[in-house]
């Protein structure tokens, strides 16, 4: 893992349940970090502290973990400061708007990262080490089903601002854009591929307040096609399960085959990488970090900045997700 010889000074713009839950414990587990400011968690505050952490020269990583409609402007304004930038997932809410983050970013010589945790994980990077090592042979299909019970039927009032399309965050943006990079990274990325989707929760019952509004999003989506490296995919995204089904990937080639799997969508244990008769342990080298850190592939991520999803990965699956709502 490579480290700066001092640790990295973060600034963290948004105080939400996944900067507590997740960011800073990570960010505390690793040497080589030290959080030098977090931004309050109203707009007006994110706002003010986001203007003071652009122009600290005390802060050498900007991380933008605020709702994702308000991503846009504050990374733009931490790349036009020269600020390093982490950006959770979804960068923005609309594709235009992170190509042009990554135009920028670019042109500024800036390091972007984007919060695609998943292929940080050491099971997925084990798994992708045997498929490149040839484990597999020639990948013929990749076949993946993710199974939650979040974006269901009942909800709290707090999360009804995700019920605008507009903010892109729903079963698509976030479980579609996490678990797709994580397959393709392992897979190759997708060719041709059609999609269909379903809402069967058009109404939502608010359970703190009583109230029921209308849901004009997917909660369901199922996609089918082809990998640009050849053989075929095939992807189910279920949301609001009454028993959440976790996670299943299942890689076929000319050798053999690899499974990832895991009884949680969002889980403190790492998955487990078996082939068609045995568990396939994760090397030590891949695995070094507290077995305690709860959110252990985001920990791994900001421990291999050298490595982690960009910018780039972002627009890619901006991109996609754009070809799968579009083509149901």
């Amino acid at each position: 893992m490579s480290r700066a010889e001092q640790p990295i000074r973060v600034g963290i713009i948004g105080r939400g349940f996944w900067t507590r839950f997740a960011h800073i414990p990570a960010l505390r587990a690793l040497p080589g970090f030290e959080i030098v400011a977090v931004a309050g968690r109203s707009e007006a505050g994110v706002r003010e502290t986001a203007e003071r952490l652009t122009d600290d020269p005390d802060v050498d990583l900007v991380a933008v973990l605020s709702r994702a409609p308000a991503h846009a402007p504050l990374v733009r304004a931490a790349v036009e400061a020269g600020k390093d930038v982490f950006a959770e997932w979804p960068l923005t809410t609309t594709t235009a708007d992170s190509e042009a983050l990554l135009a920028l970013a670019e042109a500024r010589g800036v390091r972007h990262v984007v919060g695609l945790q998943r292929r940080m994980s050491p099971s997925v990077r084990h798994a992708r080490d045997l498929i490149d090592q040839g484990h597999v042979g020639t990948v013929r299909s990749a076949r993946m089903v993710v199974g939650t019970d979040d974006f269901g039927p009942v909800r709290s009032s707090a999360a009804e601002w995700t019920l605008d399309p507009g903010n892109f965050t729903h079963l698509l943006a976030i479980y579609g854009g996490h678990f797709l990079d994580m397959l393709f990274h392992l897979a190759g990325p997708p060719d041709e591929f059609t999609a269909i989707g379903r809402n069967r929760f058009g109404t939502i019952h608010l359970e703190d307040t009583g109230a029921t509004v209308t849901n004009g999003n997917l909660d369901e989506i199922m996609v089918m096609g082809a990998l640009e490296r050849g053989g075929l995919f095939q992807v189910q995204i279920e949301g609001g399960q009454a028993a959440p089904t976790g996670l299943q990937i299942e890689i076929t080639g000319t050798r053999g085959v690899l499974r990832l799997t895991n009884d949680r969508t969002f889980p403190r244990d790492d998955n487990t990488v078996r082939d068609a008769v045995r568990e396939l342990p994760v090397p030590g080298q891949l695995d070094g970090l507290p077995r305690d850190q709860i959110v252990r592939d985001l920990a791994y991520l900001y421990a291999d900045l050298d490595n982690a999803p960009t910018f780039r990965d972002a627009v890619r699956a901006h991109r996609i997700l754009d070809r799968i709502a579009k083509s149901r």
